[in-house]
C-alpha cells in the first residue's frame, strides 16, 4: 500500500455563462498518464458514474445547489487521486527493480516526455525517481474551491458545453470552445472534455507537472515531510499563477474553501484512499 496523508466557502453561484479568466500557464495537456495500462493490470481503479447532466444543474435552492455541487465533484476527485497513486506505486516498483525490460522502457520514456523530464536510455530509472517525487495527491477542498471559481458553480458554458471545470486551455483551432471575449491576435481556446472526470484529471495533471506550479509541489513534500497533515488552504498560496488576478484569486479560493467548510472533503478523502 502506498499513500499520502492528506488532512485537511463566500461565494454566491455566478450568472455569468462565459466565466474566463487568463492563465498565461496553463498550456494544452495532449495526454494524461493513467495507471489502467497492460503494465499494472494488479491496480484496479473503481469504476465511477458518469452521470449526464449532474443533477445540481436543476436545483434552485443555493444551498443544495452547492451541496450537491460538492458531492456530485468529490468522488471523481477521489477516484483521480486514487489513479495518481497507483501511478506513483507503479513507479516506485520499477525503481525498485532496477533494471526495466523493453515495455517498461518504453512506459518510461512515454511518461517523461509527459512530465517533460529529459531522460537518456541509461538513466530512465532517475526519471523514473523524479516523476515519482513530482507527483502527489491533490487536496478534496482545494479542487472543489478552483472547480467552483472557475465553473461558476458549474453553470459557465465552458462547464456546461464542454465539461471544463477548472480553465484549461488548448491551442489547437478546434480544440475546444472560443472565449467569447478572447483578446484580439489570442488563438487559445477553452478546451472541451468528454466528461468533467477528464477534466479533474487533467487538472491534477497540470498541478503535478506544470512548472507554474513548482512551489506547490515543493510545498507538498516539504509538509508531508513533517509527517503532519496538509489542508488545501495549505496550498493557495502557490496558485499566484493560476489566475491573471494572483494573489486576489487565492484570497477568493481560500474565502470558498473557509465559508464552505471544505476541509471536511480533505478529511474525507484521507479515509478514502487510506486503504487503497
Amino acid at each position: 500500500m502506498l499513500f499520502i496523508t492528506v488532512l485537511s466557502g463566500c461565494s454566491t453561484i455566478s450568472s455569468n455563462g462565459d466565466k474566463e479568466e487568463i492563465k498565461p500557464h496553463v498550456t494544452e495537456i495532449k495526454s494524461i498518464p493513467t495507471a489502467k495500462t497492460q503494465l499494472d493490470k494488479q491496480i484496479k481503479i473503481p469504476d465511477i458514474s458518469l452521470e449526464q447532466p449532474p443533477k445540481f444543474i436543476a436545483i434552485n435552492n443555493i444551498k443544495e445547489k452547492k451541496q450537491a455541487f460538492f458531492e456530485y465533484l468529490y468522488p471523481l476527485i477521489v477516484n483521480a487521486n486514487k489513479e495518481i497513486l497507483a501511478f506513483k506505486n507503479k513507479l516506485h516498483l520499477l525503481i525498485q527493480q532496477k533494471q526495466l525490460n523493453e515495455n517498461q522502457s518504453a512506459w518510461l520514456i512515454e511518461q517523461s516526455k509527459l512530465y517533460k523530464i529529459t531522460y537518456a536510455e541509461e538513466t530512465l530509472l532517475n526519471s523514473a525517481k523524479i516523476i515519482y517525487h513530482k507527483i502527489g495527491v491533490i487536496p478534496a477542498s482545494l479542487a472543489l474551491a478552483q472547480a467552483a471559481n472557475e465553473s461558476a458553480w458549474g453553470t459557465s458554458r465552458f462547464a456546461l458545453k464542454g465539461n471544463n471545470y477548472f480553465g484549461q486551455w488548448c491551442y489547437r483551432k478546434g480544440c475546444g470552445l472560443v472565449p467569447k471575449r478572447r483578446t484580439s491576435g489570442s488563438f487559445h481556446e477553452v478546451r472541451k472534455f468528454d466528461h468533467v472526470y477528464d477534466s479533474v484529471r487533467a487538472y491534477i495533471f497540470n498541478l503535478n507537472s506544470n512548472g507554474a506550479y513548482k512551489a506547490l509541489r515543493a510545498k507538498r513534500i516539504k509538509i508531508i515531510a513533517t509527517n503532519k497533515p496538509f489542508y488545501g488552504s495549505d496550498l493557495t498560496p502557490t496558485l499566484l499563477h493560476y489566475s491573471e488576478r494572483g494573489e486576489h484569486y487565492v484570497k477568493e479560493i481560500n474565502a470558498i474553501i473557509r465559508v464552505n467548510k471544505l476541509s471536511v472533503y480533505d478529511k474525507r478523502l484521507y479515509q478514502d484512499i487510506l486503504d487503497f
